[in-house]
Formats: C-alpha cells, sequence, structure tokens
C-alpha cells in the first residue's frame, strides 16, 4: 500500500521546525551570555535513577545530550550520565534551565537513522522517557519556576545581541552559572563523557557525540 504523499513533507517540516528550536536555543544561550562562556555542555536532563540497588534507595541521574541542532540525543548506555544522591539544592538552583531544555525536548523529532549504533527507535523511547520523568521531577520543586517574558522572542535571531535588555543577560548568566557550577562538580575534568567542543559554520560552540563531529570534519567532496 503507497505511503501518503504529504507523510514526507509533513515529517520534513517537524524535523525542520525542531532543528530551528534547538539551534536557537543554543544561539540565544550564546548571545546573551557571551559565548567566551561557553565551557561546558548546556543540555542535560535530570531524572530519577532508573536502576536502584536497594529497595527504597534514592538516587537521580544528570545524562548529557548531544548538541547537534535537529538531532539532541542522549550517549548509549550509561555514557554521559552522572549519579546524584541528593538533589534538594541541585533541583532548586536548576529549575530553570532543565525546564527550557524540557520545553525544547518536548518539541524534539525522533532521529531518523540510527546515531552510535543505537536504533532511532530506542533512542526516541529514552527521549520519551527522559520527558516524562524530568516534567515529574520538576513538579517536586518547592516554588512554582516562574519565567520572565522573553525580550527576544519576536526578534530574528540575527537582532537578538543588541536588542537584549539587561535583565535578560542577567537571568541567563544565572542560569549558565548554575550549570556551569553544577557540571564543574560533576565532572572537574571536564571530559563530558566523550563529548567534544565544536564551533560549527555558523559561529555556534556545540558539543556533540563522535557521531555528529565526524560528519562536520568529514573532508569536503571534491568537484569536477
Amino acid at each position: 500500500m503507497a505511503a501518503n504523499p504529504g507523510t514526507g513533507q509533513i515529517l520534513a517540516e517537524l524535523a525542520a521546525g525542531s532543528t530551528l528550536t534547538q539551534r536557537s536555543f543554543i544561539k540565544t544561550l550564546q548571545l546573551l551570555c557571551g559565548q567566551h562562556q561557553t565551557r561546558c555542555p548546556s543540555v542535560f536532563t535530570l531524572t530519577p535513577a532508573r536502576k536502584r540497588r536497594l529497595p527504597g534507595a534514592t538516587g537521580y541521574t544528570l545524562r548529557l545530550y548531544c548538541e547537534e541542532p535537529g538531532a539532541w540525543h542522549p550517549l548509549p548506555g550509561e555514557q554521559g550520565c552522572y549519579k546524584v544522591t541528593r538533589i534538594d539544592d541541585w533541583l532548586t538552583r536548576l529549575a530553570s534551565p532543565l525546564t527550557k531544555v524540557l520545553t525544547v525536548l518536548q518539541h524534539a523529532t525522533p532521529l531518523a537513522g540510527p546515531v552510535l549504533g543505537i536504533a532511532a527507535a530506542e533512542l526516541h523511547g529514552w527521549l520519551k522517557e527522559d520527558v516524562a520523568q524530568m516534567q515529574e521531577l520538576l513538579a517536586q520543586v518547592p516554588q512554582p519556576v516562574t519565567l520572565p517574558h522573553d525580550p527576544l522572542g519576536g526578534l530574528p535571531l540575527a537582532d537578538r545581541a543588541d536588542a537584549a535588555r539587561p535583565h535578560a543577560h542577567a537571568y541567563a548568566d544565572a542560569d549558565f552559572r548554575a550549570v556551569t557550577a553544577a557540571l564543574d562538580q560533576l565532572d572537574p575534568q571536564h571530559r563530558w563523557a566523550g563529548l567534544s567542543r565544536y564551533d560549527n559554520p555558523e559561529g555556534l560552540t556545540l558539543y556533540l557525540c563522535p557521531d555528529h563531529l565526524a560528519r562536520y570534519q568529514a573532508p569536503a567532496p571534491q568537484g569536477r
């Protein structure tokens, strides 16, 4: 039975929208905070640990994501995962950046092909589980997370640096400092589970998995 001819176009439009949203997230963060401060990943989830060694034991997992625009994804298995035992202070400090990441992940489209040898369906399953568990975890924040009106939302990305108000800079900088402090504590050697910093052709600083990094570093095809 032939597939609906509009299905491919719909999927392509969804993927394009997801790419734009994820690229905008990274670009806006770097415009507000200054690209020189981008010294750690900024896309990660915080969820209850999937495996608990003792009945009733509590534990949480902070999981780093590859930041390739349009293809955010967790690393395979336990790679990119850091164990957190107490999250009372963490959840309060990281609630705002986690809420922003969650908003973007909720609109992510499944990857079309495998990454790092993992089937697309399996990656999509992990993404759905992380989103659902983060929603439950953020609901436990003692005080609701109040996100200010985005003064940059109606402006082209190229104009955002000049249009940003001081309070937007301060707000984003506070988020960034909270993320940096948390990740420095978990990974003082800054190995980031194999994610590599890369300044892509658009001028965005991304932390990429080996697969997506290789696509940027592949030699350009020779013209005739």
